[in-house]
């Protein structure tokens, strides 16, 4: 809780010139690679969708599917800090056990821009941090209450393309061995003015073990206008000991009093 409280007084104490809010909606949905941006001053921000996964043994004929509904807030107290919060829902059922379901993973923290592309080399950088809650206690969350730290950069890699990164660290509080480590790529690409597409990879371990996850997926998104994007995605999951898929859809929206902006 002292490295909360620190890196909260650090984040809010340093201020920057230039504006982080944009005319048009900046959302890391869909996908798994955390932004490089906040959102800015005054601004609330809502990304939800809905995941239907399939996972199976390796091995074994038995599948396990869950719909898996998850929504983040996101609200901006100044240019370049905000903070957030993400509560997901999970069903799941396979032939050999009964239908669960409940509150599966639920997250507070913040986020805070260190640094902006600038139309050079130059990347964009920013530090989250979340708590995660095991809140309630049932079989369906992680069963355990830690902290999660990643550093998010990303830059221009052409005019449409560009590649955003993650790395890092989660902790857990409870005793169990089960720190990991993680590592995110996201190379998203504009299609047309208000179409775009994308392709994430994501892998973590947990750390003195051997047991792993990697996810890859990719998706379109479209701007219905410059408050609200749709989304929808696909991909794959493959850990130490299952295998699987997942399908997605969802949308993020924002509402603010904001009429003009820096920066694109």
């Amino acid at each position: 809780m002292r490295f909360t409280f620190v890196l909260l007084l650090f984040c809010i104490s340093i201020q920057h010139v230039q504006a982080q809010f944009v005319p048009r909606i900046r959302s890391a949905r869909p996908g798994i690679t955390v932004g490089v941006y906040t959102i800015g001053t005054g601004v609330f921000q809502v990304q939800a969708g809905q995941d239907f996964r399939q996972i199976r043994p390796k091995g074994s004929d038995v599948t396990t599917t869950s719909n898996n509904p998850v929504l983040v807030m996101r609200w901006g107290l100044t240019e370049h800090f905000e903070l957030n919060g993400t509560i997901g829902w999970k069903n799941v059922a396979n032939e050999l056990i009964e239908n669960k379901s409940g509150i599966s993973n639920t997250q507070f923290g913040c986020r805070f821009n260190i640094s902006e592309e600038d139309g050079t080399y130059k990347p964009a950088i920013s530090i989250q941090y979340r708590l995660l809650l095991n809140l309630p206690e049932n079989d369906l969350n992680d069963g355990y209450f830690g902290s999660k730290v990643v550093l998010a950069a990303g830059t221009k890699i052409t005019n449409k393309m560009k590649i955003r990164a993650n790395i890092g660290y989660t902790w857990e509080q409870a005793g169990r061995p089960r720190n990991r480590i993680l590592f995110a790529a996201r190379f998203p690409y504009s299609l047309r003015k208000k179409w775009g597409t994308f392709v994430d990879f994501y892998y973590d371990e947990i750390v003195a073990s051997t047991a792993y996850t990697f996810r890859y997926n990719s998706g379109f998104s479209y701007f219905v206008n410059n408050d609200l994007k749709l989304d929808i995605l696909a991909g794959g999951i493959n850990t130490l000991s299952n295998s699987g898929y997942f399908l997605g859809i969802g949308f993020s929206w924002r509402t603010h009093k904001r009429t003009t902006s820096i920066s694109e």
